[in-house]
């Protein structure tokens, strides 16, 4: 028997659950190293890649640079498009807060 509301703390509590696991499987490392970062920033590229194909997100990759930080933003989300289109943008924190505890 379905629900007839489902809460947003449910909500977030499931969107957590698809894909927080994998996080508890990571070990820490010191991602300084020049090999990490590099790794890091070609995973962030790939990603970029990716976006750009299948026009979903949108994510800007700063170029690399040895000796500075690597950064990423997303700047266009479909699940945020959707939900202004749909009048549901109340559900967004419920859907974006586990990326917090992700990170």
């Amino acid at each position: 028997m379905c629900k007839e509301k489902t809460s947003l703390a449910e909500i977030e509590e499931m969107e957590g659950n698809l894909f927080l696991p994998a996080f508890k499987n990571l070990k820490f490392f010191d991602c300084n190293k020049p090999i990490y970062k590099k790794l890091m920033y070609w995973s962030f590229a790939l990603s970029k890649k990716k976006c750009d194909k299948w026009d979903d997100f949108d994510m800007n990759v700063a170029p690399y640079k040895k000796d500075e930080p690597i950064y990423y933003e997303f700047t266009k989300c479909p699940i945020a498009d959707f939900a202004r289109e749909h009048n549901l943008l109340e559900v967004m924190p419920a859907m974006c807060n586990p990326d917090y505890t992700a990170i």
